[in-house]
């Protein structure tokens, strides 16, 4: 998690370590319902302070501004997604196609676990100033890579329809993905492994005309 150059995290060790990173855990999150509640504008740094039982001054060992905090929370989102496409990637014996449902499986399962930081990702992204920005797309574009490398992969074993463009493909790989958090609710009428299953039938069913 980023923190201020002043943060001590180097000198954690052992039972210290364990508690840091459960306390980094609760800013990140604490941050992300304030953020997705309130909007960005609407939210000060005392205010996700007040939630989080801090003073402001103590938030600051965490982050000195509003835009620190935004950063940790996206920062954080594209730390897990990178950890689910190295699973992804690492899978063995899988084809081209079914490592794509997997990963639409594990990414959309992610999303509508973490409705918060994902609602501040699709809302608040463009607030960063541009380095952090370019910060957070460049690792995003790793995804669209992988995507489509692995469409192309598809086309070359005729999986998956060589006429398709696999740019445009991707794009359409990565709005069945999207922002079902917006609208999931987990006493609903399907759990997230359902939602999951039937978003990568849908992302596979588009690629290849047919079921997975």
């Amino acid at each position: 998690m980023a923190r201020s150059e002043s943060s001590p995290v180097g000198s954690r060790t052992g039972p210290d370590r364990s508690r840091g990173r459960k306390r980094d855990a609760e800013v990140i999150a604490t941050a992300a319902a304030v953020f997705s509640e309130r909007g960005y504008d609407g939210t000060s740094i005392r205010d996700i302070a007040s939630a989080l039982g801090l003073s402001k001054g103590s938030l600051y060992y965490y982050a000195r501004t509003k835009e620190d905090l935004l950063f940790i929370v996206l920062e954080s989102v594209h730390g897990e997604n990178e950890q689910i496409l190295a699973e992804v990637a690492a899978l063995p014996d899988l084809d081209p196609v079914a490592r794509i449902a997997a990963y639409v499986r594990r990414q959309v399962a992610f999303n509508l676990s973490n409705a918060d930081r994902m609602s501040v990702y699709y809302s608040d992204l463009y607030r960063l100033g541009e380095d952090r920005l370019q910060t957070i797309l460049r690792r995003r574009r790793a995804h669209g890579t992988f995507i489509a490398g692995l469409i192309r992969d598809g086309q070359r074993d005729g999986q998956i329809d060589r006429k398709i463009d696999s740019e445009i493909a991707t794009d359409l790989v990565f709005s069945t993905v999207g922002r079902h958090f917006r609208w999931f609710q987990s006493d609903g009428r399907a759990t997230i492994d359902e939602i999951a299953g039937l978003c990568a039938r849908y992302a596979i069913g588009g690629l290849t005309g047919g079921p997975i």
